[in-house]
């Protein structure tokens, strides 16, 4: 499955504060790819003392659409492990993949003091297009 590991400190608390839903669009060999990052949320309780987040995804990959999340969870300080939720239980596509990066990217953009520690996306982990300001998504526009 896809995974990410962002090595660093955030610059603040919650690091998707400010976070806004997003969209990328692509074709990718030949295939029309859509990735929408939708919403953030933060994990109350739970068990263990790790901090989770979970970020609400899409991928729309010509007719299959898988609607899933991204996990986002503080491992130990100073490290945050991205990987799928068991939510929607996704396939490991393409645009998946590149929901896990774009997550990445995103938090990259924000917190200059995180860097990519680890990650098997594959060539999805390619940069997002650089009309987008930080090399992350785009704000949606109503």
């Amino acid at each position: 499955m896809p995974t990410m590991t962002l090595r660093g400190s955030a610059t603040t608390e919650d690091p998707f504060a400010g976070f806004e839903p997003s969209t990328l669009r692509e074709t990718h060999r030949g295939v029309f790819t859509l990735v929408r990052l939708v919403s953030a949320y933060r994990r109350v309780g739970g068990v263990g003392p790790e901090r989770t987040w979970m970020v609400e995804a899409l991928a729309q990959e010509d007719g299959l659409r898988q609607d899933f999340a991204v996990l986002v969870v503080e491992r130990r300080k100073g490290e945050l492990l991205l990987k799928l939720a068991e939510l929607g239980r996704p396939h490991p596509t393409y645009g998946v993949k590149r929901a896990v990066y774009a997550v990445g990217a995103w938090l990259l953009s924000r917190h200059a003091q995180l860097e990519v520690g680890h990650e098997s996306v594959g060539e999805a982990a390619r940069e997002l297009p650089e009309d987008e300001p930080g090399g992350a998504l785009p704000p949606e526009t109503p």
